[in-house]
């Protein structure tokens, strides 16, 4: 994944098709429903912990695979 600073290329990961989820806090759900082609999926989260680090760099982030 392309990075600029330390974070993720926002403009690199448009340009492929990404999409953004708002964030939610601590203890808040959020459902939604996608209609995703099948193909493998990166999922990651960039929101910026206390200590400056995003979560994706502590390791929040996975793999969606739709068949």
């Amino acid at each position: 994944m392309p990075f600029t600073d330390g974070a993720p290329d926002e403009d690199a990961l448009a340009d492929a098709g990404a999409f953004e989820l708002e964030a939610y806090g601590p203890g808040q759900n959020c459902n939604a429903t996608y209609d995703l082609e099948p193909g493998t999926y990166t999922l990651f989260c960039i929101v910026e912990a206390p200590d400056g680090e995003t979560h994706y760099e502590k390791g929040m982030r996975g793999t969606l695979t739709v068949r």
